[in-house]
């Protein structure tokens, strides 16, 4: 006995009185489960015994050791009382013969355990039971060893009397007092199984999630003492298990010395102590200064009572993660800040829900409202649109689900009824059969811009002014006073008047005469508000004049200005130049063209503006100038070294430069530009300047770029194509051929360098056997120039021995000027399609020819059994009684349906065989003949036939007349209580005529819609409907025949629509 054992023992000889489980528990300090596994120990060594008090709870007791003679009446006190013990016991208590093997006693608990009443189980013997002995042979040998032994212990299974199992462990003794017994005590441990497994299971859990080498894992008391860490944690702390083993998890290296993280440590084991998941998230520090971030939990693991034994905490190692969120926070921050300054207002909308755009706070404060909209669609978007824009603003938009984009300026009035203008910008996102799901724009107020244009504008015009008139002539400034308050160029005419001579004088006085004449009214005039301008002569040279008066801010005119120019040889070559200046800004903007010059020596790059942006270099910088350096650094990592290579290649040989590469503008853009330019140098060879001109092609390369992506997928696609696909050359030269075509043709043979060496290949026509020429292949066809839809059908003799049918479709690919420039041919194996459909057209024939005669067959000895049944009515019929006078009724009914039966039939069987060719057939006119044949039927019920204007179709006049007929006949059949209205329509479909007949009946329900085109296949009764139910059937197979389809369109109670597709006859239609 083990000293636990005897620990636990020892509380009963102090106590000398029984204790319960929890008693025993509380003595030892250990739980319920530890608590009851011992006990049981002790009463399998025979030191305790035990019985079940109330529901759950048990009481256990030192047996007496040295118990005095009882008396007879204490005896059977004591046996009344041992029986009571042994049927409350919890486990099987069997008194067992060991001759026969049979129960001579039970208690309450085997009998409750086995399904068996008390009286049942004594008539069985232990194999009965017992699972693991078969026989009485081993059940002796079992006796024979307890025998040998006295005792032994083993594990089994009993059997119940449902046949059901269950796991016990079995304590059998020999016993000798009147005679042998075998004593056996079995105890049910299924739960114990239970437990054990689900032990076992948790326990590799355990370890493998304590073994993953991607989790820090730490196994810690309730109180937080470390039990066990894994090793992966071992690895970010410069200490070993044993170090740590012991210790207050919030005192281990982890933690670092940080009073505060070890403060929030202890609260989350406290936490985790009283039964609570706790998620953390903390930033801590390696031995080695390297951050971290981890990510987990503490999780309370508890036993049966529900107590913390134990607590396990798990984390993730998140720094990578938390960096990619940070760094994604900062982009996203920056965006709205770039946004922000901007003053752009951003949108989005999902085109598959539908639901109100998300829309950034600035977007509707564009529009003048201050609390975004609930709502907001394109129909609020185009009310602020002012009227005359609404229409191009449309326009816009609907050319943007065609080009992916939109980009236009609009006027709006916002809320607040102030006129602003806006511009828009954005794209469609498509799916894979590009239809737009999503649409993302960008909106701004460019009020301000577009007043500074103005401005701009306006000053500009001003400066051209300035530009275009002052040139060899003169420009002054007059004041009120009429005196020159600043004078520039050369007077007019031939005088030696200086600017010293004029500036500060009076005009009349500082000017000759015949100048003054001419320009001092025309000065008046200016300070007056009237501007002038005219050409006049003086000193033999032709001037143009200009006199306009100049005001200040609040408009009013405080000088006058005029200008002259000596136009002659001059206006027509300043108009040339001002015009290619026009066409070049037009074209740089266009374009989006940037120009620079580079002063090699000085290392000073001069820029456009745009060309500074394409850099993100700041404009006003690059038109001072700025070093190359500053410009390389834009150009993408992978595209620099040769940028500079080609660059310092062009320098020193004083040659031309070209390059294509990528550079990231300002906005953090990766746009795609390709640069020209060529070295200047002097004489001595050294490089003075580089000039040259940038041309933005991101959109231009992003297109090549798809299109090289489309044609890797498209080759990849011909490749895993489960068709053969043959490309040729616009010669004839076969230039490819997929995996499957080489099968197909056995072998790698498509060498063919044109039409003529198409010879090579074996074959003859599949329906035919005619030899297949050159030129009567697919792609010779396809190479004239001719789509092959209709399939070609060849047998061919493949280069691997085998005879296969082949079935080719064509298609000439051409290019933008409409010639040839591919042959694109398909080819499948229908070999075995070929012999499946002649096997099916057989198999189809024979049917048809049985049905036939079977049909005609039947005829005759119906006819008999018809004919006698009248001449028996016709003879005999007075003698017949009331029964047998119905009886006979129905005998001649029933083969008059036969013979109707068979008709049909035999009609259905000839659809195929007995049809007349396919002609061109009006249906106007077989339709009039129809209702001629139904005149009774419809004047009966009443009914009103309608129909428009029917087409012409190729078929057998026949058996389309019989279609009409029998889809007229059931209309007036099944039209209920009220008349029936029938109309007859036709609509043309791909070549085809869709006729349709509906009607306003009974209706049909969808789970019997195809039933109703089943031979005889009926869906009311005789007593209801009369018919065969063959009619709509034989409807089926004449469409069939025709090529065509036929359905049914119907809800019951609201009529029906039947409809089926005829060929067309006339050439248009077709």
């Amino acid at each position: 006995m083990s000293e636990t054992l005897r620990e636990t023992l020892s509380i009963f000889e102090e106590s000398g009185a029984p204790l319960t489980t929890t008693e025993v528990a509380d003595r030892l300090g250990l739980d319920r489960e530890s608590t009851n596994e011992r006990l049981e120990r002790l009463v399998d060594y025979d030191e305790l015994e035990t019985k079940t008090v109330g529901t759950n709870e048990r009481v256990w007791w030192q047996p007496r050791l040295s118990p005095k003679p009882p008396s007879p009446d204490r005896r059977e006190h004591d046996l009344e009382l041992c029986r009571t013990l042994l049927d409350h016991s919890t486990d099987s208590v069997l008194i067992v013969d060991p001759d026969t093997g049979e129960y001579i006693d039970v208690n309450e608990t085997a009998r409750q355990r086995s399904g068996y009443s008390r009286e049942e189980l004594l008539s069985l013997s232990v194999p009965d039971l017992e699972v693991d002995i078969d026989d009485l042979t081993e059940w002796h040998a079992l006796v024979d060893e307890l025998r040998a032994n006295g005792t032994i212990a083993f594990d089994g299974r009993h059997r119940r009397g449902d046949g059901t199992t269950y796991p016990v462990e079995v304590t059998a003794t020999h016993v000798e007092l009147d005679r042998e017994y075998v004593l056996a005590v079995a105890r049910d441990v299924t739960a114990r199984r239970k437990r054990k497994h689900e032990f076992e299971r948790t326990k590799r859990c355990f370890e493998a999630i304590f073994e993953d080498p991607n989790i820090l894992v730490g196994l810690l008391e309730p109180d937080g003492t470390v039990v066990d860490i894994n090793g992966t944690a071992m690895e970010y702390i410069e200490a070993d298990l044993d170090e740590v083993a012991g210790d207050p998890f919030w005192e281990t290296p982890w933690w670092g010395a940080g009073e505060e993280i070890r403060a929030d440590v202890r609260k989350w084991i406290k936490r985790a102590a009283a039964g609570e998941y706790v998620d953390f998230e903390t930033d801590l520090t390696r031995p080695s200064g390297e951050q971290y971030t981890l990510d987990g939990v503490f999780r309370p693991v508890m036993d049966d009572d529900g107590d913390v034994v134990s607590i396990i905490v798990s984390d993730r190692d998140v720094t990578e993660r938390k960096q990619r969120e940070r760094e994604l926070q900062e982009n996203e921050e920056r965006l709205r800040l770039a946004l922000e300054a901007g003053e752009m207002g951003t949108w989005e909308l999902d085109l598959q829900t539908r639901d109100s755009p998300i829309r950034s706070p600035q977007h509707d404060r564009i529009f003048g409202y201050d609390d975004p909209l609930d709502e907001w669609d394109f129909e609020t978007f185009l009310d602020h649109v002012q009227t005359d824009d609404r229409k191009e603003v449309k326009r816009r938009f609907e050319e943007a689900f065609e080009t992916g984009t939109w980009d236009f300026e609009c006027q709006i009035t916002r809320a607040d009824d102030e006129q602003r203008i806006i511009s828009a910008q954005g794209e469609f996102h498509f799916d894979s059969d590009g239809e737009p799901t999503r649409a993302v724009g960008v909106v701004q107020d460019i009020t301000e811009r577009k007043q500074r244009e103005r401005e701009l504008e306006e000053s500009e015009r001003r400066y051209h002014t300035l530009v275009e008139h002052f040139p060899n002539g003169a420009v002054a400034l007059v004041d009120e006073d009429f005196r020159y308050v600043t004078f520039g160029g050369t007077p007019e005419g031939d005088t030696d008047v200086t600017r010293a001579d004029l500036e500060g004088e009076p005009l009349r006085d500082a000017l000759p005469q015949e100048l003054a004449d001419v320009v001092v009214p025309r000065y008046e005039d200016a300070l007056d508000g009237q501007a002038s301008e005219f050409e006049s002569t003086i000193g033999g040279r032709s001037y143009q004049f200009y006199f306009m008066p100049v005001r200040d801010d609040s408009g009013e005119i405080f000088a006058a200005m005029g200008m002259s120019q000596d136009i002659t040889g001059q206006k027509m070559s300043e108009r040339y130049l001002r015009d290619a200046k026009s066409q070049l800004e037009a074209a740089t903007e266009a374009g989006a063209i940037g120009t620079w010059e580079w002063d090699v020596q000085n290392d000073e790059m001069v820029v456009g503006q745009s060309f500074a942006r394409t850099f993100g270099v700041d404009p006003d910088a690059a038109q001072q100038g700025v070093s190359l350096d500053r410009f390389i650094n834009a150009v993408h990592e992978n595209d620099r070294e040769r940028v500079v290579s080609k660059v310092e290649d062009a320098v020193e040989t004083c040659s031309e430069y070209e390059a294509e590469y990528r550079v990231w503008n300002a906005d953090g853009e990766l746009r795609w530009v390709v640069a020209r330019g060529r070295v200047e140098c002097d004489n001595d060879g050294s490089p003075l300047t580089f000039p040259g001109a940038l041309t933005d092609i991101t959109k231009r390369k992003h297109a090549e770029l798809e299109r090289q992506r489309t044609m890797e997928q498209l080759e990849t696609l011909v490749d895993i194509l489960p068709i053969g696909v043959v490309v040729a050359d616009a010669d004839g030269s076969l230039i490819r051929a997929n995996d499957t075509a080489r099968e197909i043709w056995g072998g790698d043979v498509f060498d063919a360098e044109s039409i003529a060496e198409y010879d090579k290949y074996p074959a003859v026509w599949a329906d035919t056997d005619e030899p297949v020429t050159s030129d009567d292949w697919t792609m010779s066809q396809v190479l004239y120039g001719v789509e092959v839809t209709e399939p070609n059908v060849y047998e061919i003799s493949a280069f691997d021995g085998e005879q296969r049918i082949i079935m080719e479709h064509g298609m000439p690919i051409r290019d933008e000027c409409g010639d040839m420039s591919r042959a694109v041919v398909t080819l499948t194996d229908i070999t075995e399609r070929r012999e499946y459909q002649r096997k099916l057209e057989e198999s189809n024939e024979r049917l048809e020819q049985f049905a036939y005669a079977a049909s005609h067959d039947l005829q005759e000895p119906l006819r008999m059994v018809t004919s006698y049944l009248q001449l028996l009515e016709k003879r005999y019929g007075d003698a017949f009684d009331e029964d047998g006078e119905e009886f006979l009724a129905f005998a001649v009914d029933g083969a008059e349906r036969m013979r109707e039966m068979i008709g049909g039939l035999l009609e259905y069987s000839r659809v195929e065989t007995c049809g007349d060719p396919f002609e061109p057939t009006d249906l106007n006119a077989l339709f009039d003949d129809v209702l001629v044949d139904l005149q009774l039927q419809i004047e009966g019920n009443d009914a009103e036939i309608t129909a428009e204007d029917l087409p012409r179709v190729e078929g057998d006049a026949g058996q389309l007349r019989q279609v009409f007929q029998n889809l007229l006949s059931n209309a007036l059949t099944y039209s209920g209580d009220e008349p029936p209205r029938v109309h007859v329509g036709s609509h043309h479909r791909r070549g085809k005529w869709v006729i349709s007949v509906a009607d306003d009946g009974i209706g049909i329900n969808s789970e019997n819609q195809d039933r109703i085109f089943t031979v005889f296949d009926r869906l009311h009764s005789r007593e209801e409907y009369d018919g065969t139910g063959i009619g709509l059937a034989l409807c089926e197979r004449i469409v069939e025949r025709h090529g065509g389809d036929i359905w049914v369109d119907s809800e019951p109670g609201e009529g029906a629509t039947f409809s089926f597709t005829l060929p067309a006859a006339d050439a248009a239609d077709k």
